[in-house]
């Protein structure tokens, strides 16, 4: 199996693919969408997507993952050890990728000014984001990753997201009034998917709030 994943730079729905390629030494090829073959086979013109050189094409984020996981299921923990822990995994995966990216959004995008800035459009960003979290922040007080005691699947795509607000927003006064969160960003950068690109990962000097 060989082909080319398009991956959109400092998206939480694609950032994940360059580390899970290099962990599993799948031969797929990185690019940016700004290759000219992208828009001939993806007219959506959305990233992630995934083209095999067969011909096979693939889009939407989760699908991509369980197609790529699924070529080599002993590498990592992918879901767990039983259909429970599988089912709470796609539970986690689906939450993030919906809520919890479209709240991150609302935030990021105005206050980077990637788009135009909108204080209203931020506030009810970080309303939900701050109450998403706190269901991550619960789980992470009751176990030790989000589906037991071993990191997951949902756990090395949760912190493609946790990783921008624990970064950009987060300041230290926060992280410490949420132990299960800065204990599992600590364990994260120990795993061997994700670690390396979270090592100098750290709270925020100062929220980006925009102007």
């Amino acid at each position: 199996m060989s082909g080319v994943i398009f991956c959109l730079p400092g998206s939480p729905r694609s950032s994940i693919f360059p580390q899970l390629i290099k962990y599993t030494g799948l031969d797929i090829e990185v690019k940016n969408p700004s290759d000219a073959c992208f828009a001939e086979n993806f007219p959506l013109k959305k990233c992630p997507a995934y083209k095999q050189n067969d011909g096979f094409k693939l889009t939407e984020t989760l699908a991509i993952l369980k197609y790529l996981v699924d070529q080599v299921p002993g590498k990592y923990n992918w879901f767990g050890k039983t259909k429970q822990d599988e089912a709470k995994v796609w539970q986690w995966l689906s939450f993030i990728n919906s809520e919890y990216v479209n709240a991150l959004c609302d935030w990021a995008l105005p206050a980077f000014g990637i788009i135009p800035y909108d204080k209203d459009k931020i506030d009810r960003g970080l309303a939900v984001l701050e109450k998403l979290t706190s269901l991550l922040e619960d789980q992470l007080q009751k176990t030790k990753y989000l589906v037991g005691d071993e990191a997951t699947l949902a756990d090395i795509y949760a912190i493609q997201s946790v990783k921008v607000s624990y970064g950009n927003l987060w300041e230290e006064s926060w992280v410490k009034e949420h132990p299960g969160i800065a204990r599992w960003v600590e364990q994260m950068k120990k795993d061997p998917v994700v670690g390396e690109d979270l090592k100098d990962l750290k709270p925020a000097a100062k929220a980006v709030l925009g102007q």
